[in-house]
């Protein structure tokens, strides 16, 4: 069965040839916006034809969001062994809510940079709570 996709971006049929826009290839229908930029915002709605009918998506938002971060934080805390502590994180307004991950750095003492980082393995002695702590 023959289908034929069309995308509506702002409900003005989208122009699948410009730089950053494009079919995903696998002939789902799907696009790619890569990169995408403050223009690319807004409403997105697929229209799919076959012999058969016309079927809408739902329309969908798109926004871009940037996460600003000045480089990583270095803490430094002090722990007595055996007892539990755990390491606050600041509080990110996002949607939707977002994934949080840490790593162990070593820094040498006579430089600012990070010289290497690893990512923390969680376990029965070390876990990462939703919110990130």
């Amino acid at each position: 069965m023959f289908c034929r996709y069309k995308w509506f971006h702002n409900g003005v049929e989208l122009n699948l040839l410009v730089e950053n826009i494009r079919p995903a290839g696998d002939g789902s229908g799907s696009i790619v916006i890569e990169p995408a930029t403050v223009l690319d915002e807004g409403w997105y709605q697929c229209r799919a034809e076959t012999q058969y009918g016309t079927a809408l998506s739902n329309t969908s938002l798109l926004q871009k969001a940037v996460l600003h971060v000045d480089g990583p934080t270095v803490r430094n805390r002090t722990v007595t062994a055996g007892e539990p502590f755990y390491i606050p994180v600041a509080a990110l307004k996002c949607f939707p809510p977002a994934s949080f991950s840490w790593v162990t750095a070593k820094v040498m003492d006579d430089e600012a940079e990070m010289t290497s980082s690893h990512a923390v393995t969680t376990g029965s002695r070390i876990q990462i709570s939703e919110n990130g702590k």
